[in-house]
Order: structure tokens, then C-alpha cells, then sequence
């Protein structure tokens, strides 16, 4: 049996939401890729919680280039 590809996932928020669903897809054997929030400041603590292979952004463009599948984690009034 192959083993099955492991996705690259990102976030674009850094809060709860974020750290919960990130530690839940790493536990499931899924490779978070990027953490990216308003600064890369605000990235660095999540991202260095879960890996230190997990890159801290501001940049939004670098999480699509960098992640297969991306969440938005961030409050409604910041999409809308």
C-alpha cells in the first residue's frame, strides 16, 4: 500500500482557531507548512510552537506559494 501524500497546509491568522486546527492536522499526519498573520511578530509565537520547520509570514502571498491548502483564521470583520 502507498503511503498517502501529506498536504501542505497554512494558516492566514495566528489566534486559537488557528493553533487548535494546526496541532489537530499535525496529529493527523498533515504538514503545516506556513503561519501568516497581520505581522510576522504575531506569526513567530504559533509557528514556533508547532515546528520550527513552520515559516512566520506577513506576507500573504507566500502562504498560497508555500501551502497546498490554506485556512482562514481570522475574525469575520477582517474578511468582510
Amino acid at each position: 500500500m502507498q503511503e498517502r501524500t501529506r498536504r501542505s497546509v497554512g494558516f492566514v491568522g495566528a489566534g486559537r482557531l488557528a493553533a487548535s486546527l494546526a496541532a489537530g492536522l499535525i496529529r493527523a499526519n498533515y504538514r503545516v507548512t506556513v503561519i501568516a498573520s497581520t505581522t510576522v511578530e504575531s506569526a513567530r509565537p504559533l509557528a514556533g510552537e508547532l515546528s520550527p520547520e513552520v515559516i512566520a509570514t506577513g506576507d500573504l502571498g507566500e502562504v498560497t506559494a508555500l501551502a497546498e491548502v490554506v485556512f482562514l483564521t481570522v475574525p469575520d470583520s477582517a474578511i468582510a
